[in-house]
């Protein structure tokens, strides 16, 4: 935390791993998910610390980009609404993930609303069921939404978890040509006020940065917005 008028360090907070998102602000506290398979919860004002939480027991550790981390690492940042924090943990889609919504306060996961569940895993890799989220995680009123970085995004049922299912971009799902196939990827999103989904920002092993706009509620494609890497609504 640095201060806005001279740029003069206030304070800091370090984790075992790579913070690959932005934090959260709610209540005057920050969440955060990092590669050392915790979510973090801190106060805004001096950094220290209020919580973490971790949706497995296992501490096993596995090389990652030049470092070691454990499977589960947390990329998919933190989404906070009504005293509730949103995150995913996974590293591959052939280890099933986690899906956690715990109390902003305590960081419990026992509650009304509050679970850690366990996401299938894909039978094998770029199914149309891999799951690998990694990337943006937002929220409707009764949806959450995750990216896969290099897979479509799913959508899931807010209040308890469960999978609603992949989103449909109107393209054949066929395995056999998955290159081609599976172009609605990245860790872009966008929830737009008319529960519309953008989300993108790059297809498999080619150079266009296109994005894909769906429709939030049904998941079925709408538009392609050709060499576009942002947007503003």
């Amino acid at each position: 935390c640095f201060d806005i008028h001279n740029g003069a360090e206030k304070w800091f907070y370090r984790t075992n791993g790579a913070v690959r998102f932005p934090p959260s602000h709610y209540n005057g506290k920050l969440y955060f998910g990092s590669d050392d398979g915790y979510a973090y919860c801190i106060n805004a004002i001096d950094g220290s610390f209020v919580w973490k939480y971790s949706p497995t027991g296992n501490t096993r550790l596995v090389g990652n980009n030049k470092n070691v981390i454990p499977q589960w690492p947390i990329r998919t940042g933190t989404a906070v609404d009504n005293g509730k924090v949103y995150f995913a943990a996974c590293l591959v889609p052939w280890e099933s993930p986690y899906l956690c919504s715990v109390d902003a306060e305590t960081g419990s996961d026992s509650g009304t609303g509050l679970y850690k569940n366990t996401l299938n895993a894909a039978a094998a890799p770029y199914s149309q069921n891999v799951l690998s989220p990694m990337g943006a995680i937002l929220l409707s009123s009764t949806k959450i939404y995750l990216s896969q970085g290099r897979a479509a995004p799913h959508a899931f049922n807010r209040t308890n978890g469960a999978n609603l299912g992949i989103f449909n971009y109107g393209e054949p799902k066929a395995i056999i040509s998955w290159q081609h196939n599976w172009s609605a990827v990245g860790t872009y999103a966008l929830l737009t006020p008319e529960s519309h989904l953008v989300h993108g920002r790059g297809r498999l092993y080619t150079g266009d940065n296109s994005l894909f706009e769906f429709n939030a509620e049904t998941r079925d494609y709408v538009a392609l917005h050709s060499s576009a890497t942002a947007m503003v609504i």
